[in-house]
């Protein structure tokens, strides 16, 4: 098949990269999986075997004939033709079929949406393994005084780590940045359930890093910031999430977006 570049789609070839994508979700055989972006089957066929059942979502009709010939050696597969984010937040698929677990090798353009869905149904799984791109990892991961909206948004419903970086060459056709392999862990987990909603949550940081390189005190009043601690000459990546949070709540923008 050639790559179709509207659809983000390289292909991961590296079988030692498929196995560290696989291993970093922990498979176990009672587990029920979400594969995110089947593609031409290269992790399907090899986390099937290991676990209960693998749900394996394709977006490109002309990949879904390939990845059902799969089903007649392994039966524990079911191949869906259909739009990831429309899978897990509209049909909420991701409940009927009790998934516990979700991975995938992803295109930069659905990175940020699909971590939104899955903040909506977090309390729903178990844990989530992508391969993303490398700097899009970072931002996840960042910390202040290098934080951005996303890894704000992303640490609030989620635990994340980093497990490996992943050369550019284990793609084809090969693209133009490195990735790299993460785990998300939902909060609900750990017994610190986020109270907020995605939505409310999302439009709030928007504000806060509507000017990121600008001083707090151009988008907030300077009496809210004191009352939170939070020095109105810092700029939003400089920011600890908990300020926010004390931030948010002071000021009930739950009630005001």
């Amino acid at each position: 098949m050639r790559p179709k570049k509207e659809l983000g789609q390289n292909f991961l070839t590296d079988a030692k990269t498929v196995e560290k994508l696989i291993s970093a979700s922990n498979p176990q055989k009672t587990d029920v999986y979400l594969e995110i972006g089947a593609g031409e089957g290269a992790v399907t066929k090899v986390l099937a075997p290991r676990v209960k059942k693998v749900i394996a979502v394709e977006l490109d009709p002309d990949l879904v004939p390939n990845l059902k010939r799969l089903t007649d050696t392994i039966n524990n597969i079911d191949v869906i033709n259909s739009d990831a984010l429309n899978f897990i937040c509209i049909d909420v698929s991701i409940h009927r079929y009790k998934i516990n677990k979700v991975v995938g090798s992803i295109p930069y353009q659905i990175t940020s949406p699909l971590l939104h869905c899955l903040a909506k149904v977090r309390l729903e799984i178990e844990s989530v393994t992508l391969l993303i791109q490398k700097e899009v990892a970072q931002k996840i991961l960042a910390k202040p005084p290098k934080a951005s909206y996303l890894s704000n948004f992303v640490q609030t419903y989620f635990n994340s780590r980093f497990v490996v970086a992943v050369s550019r060459e284990r793609f084809y056709p090969v693209p133009k940045v490195d990735g790299a392999v993460i785990t998300i862990q939902p909060r609900g987990l750990d017994g610190k359930t986020p109270a907020v909603e995605p939505e409310i949550w999302s439009a709030f940081l928007h504000q806060c890093f509507k000017f990121p390189r600008k001083m707090l005190k151009k988008v907030f009043d300077e009496k809210i910031l004191k009352e939170t601690g939070i020095d109105s000459r810092l700029r939003p990546q400089e920011i600890e999430l908990p300020q926010w949070q004390k931030l948010f709540n002071l000021y009930d923008y739950g009630k005001k977006i």
